[in-house]
């Protein structure tokens, strides 16, 4: 099988699709969050509200479909499901307890893929050092990434994220990160350092550096335009549309890629899930009580990569593209 190598010169499809879609954004005042599944990252932002915990739940179930490979039959079941508790709740930078818990059911029984992948993952956050200029915070913690759930030692993975802010207006700072990803999927054994620019305005966040890159922006009241890029290849761009109070419709597209450890396969080498999908909703909100989204959509480019990286990876398997329904459930308690 000829190894994929991830170069300028070999980029596809999906990868131009995902910078069209973020440069589009760019170009019109977009907008780019954090990934808001990432333990780390949640558990280091400010708190706004009184509540002591926040929970996204997150289950998609994509119409029957086939593995292009050999013809067996697919039905992806993905359940994504990520939050935060602190331990003082009159503290905006309250130490934080992170959690996520991805489960993703094939539907399959084809010899090329597993039944099963998951991802779990635990960690505590917290601001060692805050003040008017300088904030420290530092994240530890692990997980497990694999397709036998606590049954192999190789899936256990540590995760760690170090960042110093400095203030250099009520509107700027300039960042300075070091994150540890055992299962990351660029250099998962290596500490990777980052920096970035924020800029905070009334209307306007973006955020500028590296592993992630992120712009928001209302450009009138009713709307709100979002995107993200996050290295290797993660990425997501929104709009979305107050149509009256409480009631939101929007347009989203994201590139997923992560990889996990199976059982069967040699030291080093690791079961890689790529996939896009482009989707449409509504979203209902009446606090405290709901905040529902409710999305049909479409997912393409469903690949599976084996290597240690995205460095090098071997194609596996292809799913063929399908629709899907999803919801996203948002939660404060």
């Amino acid at each position: 099988m000829k190894t994929r190598k991830f170069t300028p010169g070999g980029i596809n499809f999906t990868y131009f699709l995902l910078w069209f879609g973020l440069m589009a954004l760019v170009t019109s005042g977009g907008a780019v969050p954090l990934r808001a599944d990432a333990p780390p990252l949640l558990t280091l932002n400010p708190w706004v509200g009184s509540e002591i915990a926040q929970t996204w739940d997150h289950p998609m179930e994509e119409n029957k479909a086939w593995i292009r490979n050999d013809g067996q039959s697919a039905h992806i079941f993905w359940y994504n499901s990520y939050g935060r508790i602190r331990f003082q709740p009159d503290n905006a930078y309250s130490p934080a307890i992170g959690y996520r818990v991805m489960y993703v059911d094939l539907g399959t029984h084809s010899p090329l893929l597993p039944e099963q992948l998951t991802d779990q993952s635990l960690v505590l956050g917290a601001h060692l050092l805050r003040n008017s200029r300088w904030d420290l915070g530092v994240v530890l913690g692990g997980g497990y990434s694999g397709n036998s759930p606590f049954g192999d030692s190789r899936a256990y993975y540590g995760l760690g994220h170090i960042q110093l802010q400095r203030r250099i207006s009520p509107e700027d700072q300039f960042d300075l990160t070091l994150d540890y990803i055992g299962n990351g999927g660029l250099l998962p054994d290596v500490p990777l350092p980052g920096f970035a620019w924020e800029h905070r305005a009334k209307r306007t966040y973006w955020r500028l550096g590296y592993p992630t890159d992120e712009i928001r922006l209302h450009p009138l009241p009713q709307i709100q335009l979002l995107g993200y890029y996050e290295a290797p290849i993660d990425g997501r761009a929104e709009v979305s549309y107050r149509i009256i109070k409480g009631l939101y419709g929007f347009a989203d597209f994201q590139n997923y890629f992560e990889g996990y450890t199976i059982n069967t396969y040699p030291d080093h080498q690791r079961l890689f899930m790529e996939f896009s999908r482009i989707e449409a909703g509504i979203r209902v909100i009446h606090e405290p009580l709901c905040d529902i989204s409710v999305a049909l959509g479409y997912a393409f480019n469903q690949e599976f990569m084996r290597g240690f990286d995205i460095r090098s990876l071997q194609p596996q398997a292809q799913i063929a593209n399908a629709p899907y329904v999803a919801f996203l459930i948002r939660g404060k308690f």
